[in-house]
This record gives structure tokens, sequence and C-alpha cells, in this order.
């Protein structure tokens, strides 16, 4: 059967109302042009300096979102999703729409968030992609996936969703919101999105200026707000929390106060966040086209 997708104008139309994928949606062109490696010490996988930002890859349009996992680093622009591991950066899978959101689990399967066919695939270490969400009313913006397995996607025009998968079918749930539409939800036009080794939901809250957490229990509480520009949030194996908003990138230790991450001597301006799972690096996809390394 052929997978019913959504038109190139359709998805423009919901674009306006999204303003968060708004620049995804104005810089996609379908090139996939390769970025260009930046040798940097950083990118040879030698010890970078505590707490310096080091440009490791640039070349990119606009990168959202950025993953780690098994010694790779997941990038995506819009045109496509790349893989940086040593001195090398190649495209993976094909075929994506305008991705956006990028996660990878235990097992090596990456997760892509799609803004043009409104679709979240799951690409395995084999190549083969799996559609697991596709939606015709709000596109989804991120993706994160928990030690379960069980994938959450945050959706601009909505909530936040939770897809989870039984007897090989996939099924999706609203995280705070009731019904089809998830009315009620608590946040407005969320972006970025993360889970803890308790299973706590992290969200970037633009709407509402803040950074949200969801407890299993599903009781939300408000841990960083008056931000401008939530974008990105991550978590690492501490449950130390990592977010972008006002231009900077900041952790919230698990203990003590929010610590505002060195930025790069011309600014950045930092989206997607990811952290290795020993905690020692931080990645960041900057929209000015670069992806930084940052030692913890």
């Amino acid at each position: 059967m052929t997978k019913p997708r959504a038109s190139k104008a359709f998805v423009l139309l919901l674009c306006v109302g999204v303003s968060a994928l708004l620049t995804a949606c104005a810089t996609h062109d379908g090139a996939g042009s390769m970025p260009a490696l930046v040798l940097t010490p950083a990118a040879r996988d030698l010890p970078a300096t505590k707490g310096r930002p080091v440009q490791i890859a640039k070349g990119f349009a606009h990168p959202e979102a950025v993953a780690v996992g098994q010694g790779n680093v997941y990038v995506s622009d819009g045109n496509g999703v790349y893989r940086i591991r040593g001195k090398k950066v190649t495209p993976v899978g094909s075929g994506f729409e305008g991705p956006v959101g990028v996660a990878i689990d235990s097992k090596g399967n990456v997760y892509v968030a799609n803004i043009y066919d409104s679709t979240v695939q799951m690409l395995a270490p084999n190549g083969t992609i799996t559609t697991i969400y596709q939606t015709f009313s709000d596109p989804p913006a991120a993706v994160a996936v928990d030690k379960k397995g069980d994938v959450y996607i945050s959706s601009p025009g909505s909530d936040v969703l939770k897809a989870t998968r039984a007897d090989g079918e996939w099924s999706t749930s609203c995280v705070t919101g009731q019904g089809s539409f998830c009315a009620g939800s608590a946040f407005r036009d969320p972006f970025g999105i993360a889970v803890d080794s308790k299973g706590n939901v992290y969200v970037a809250d633009r709407g509402h200026n803040r950074i949200a957490r969801v407890a299993t229990n599903g009781k939300v509480t408000t841990i960083a707000k008056n931000l401008s520009s939530a974008t990105g949030v991550a978590v690492d194996a501490k449950d130390n929390i990592f977010f972008s908003a006002n231009s900077q990138v900041y952790e919230l230790p698990t203990k003590g106060k929010r610590i505002t991450l060195p930025a790069p001597a011309n600014g950045w301006q930092p989206e997607g966040i990811a952290v290795d799972a020993a905690g020692e690096n931080a990645y960041i996809a900057d929209f000015n086209n670069v992806v930084w390394k940052v030692s913890l």
C-alpha cells in the first residue's frame, strides 16, 4: 500500500501557524548537500578544553537537532540526516521529508521527525525505514526515546505524544491532553523534548517561555521560566538537564544552581542539544550552520 502523504502546499499552510518550524519550512530545498567536516581536536576525538565550545562540523542548512549514541553524532537540518564519526560526515537514510528532529535508542535505531509529510520514522541499523507515526494536522518538531524504547514526539500545534509499540504495531497517546487533538494540553508550542532515567519528560515549552517537566504520574512542573525562544532540551545519564534559550545553553544540575555554558567568541544560535552517555560532552546544533562540542 502506498503511504498517504500531505502535499507540500498543505504542510506549508500548517507551518504558517507553527512559529517554531517556519524557518525549517523556508530553508528546505531537498538538496541534501554534504556538510564539510572541520578537522578540530574535537573532531579527531582528542580532549577539548573544558567548557570551551569547539566546532566539529559546518555547512549544514540550519541544523535543528542533534543526537548522540554508539560513538556517533547525528544531525538533522531539514535537508537530511547526517552522522558524524571521527573524521567523517556521512548522510544516513534517504527519502526523509524535511527532517527537523532526531533521536537514537540503545539498539542503534535512529528516529526522525519530518515536517513535510508530518511523520516520525525509524531508521534501523540495517537501513530499513519504518513510519511509526503520521498525522495530517500538526507536523512533529522533535523526538526523543526512553530506555524502554517508547518514543516521545512534540507537536507544536497540540501536545507531546507518546508512541508505544505492541505486537509490532505503534500507537500514540497524549502526554497531558485528552482525545484526538489532545484538548487541555499543558503546553503551547512545545518544541525540544527529552526523557530522564526515571521516565520524567522534559519539554521546551516555547509558548509559555519555560522548560517543563512531566513526572511519571502526570504532574507538570516548571523548572525554568521567563525564557525567550526555549528550543532544545537534553538530559544526561545523571539526570542533569541542559537546555537552549535566550541564545544561550544552560545546565541545570540535579543539585545546585543553573549554569550558563560559555558561548563561542562570536556567539551562537543554539537549537538542539545532546549529551553523551558518559556525561562528558555536550553537542549543540547551532542554527548558524554549525555543530559544536563542549567538554563538560
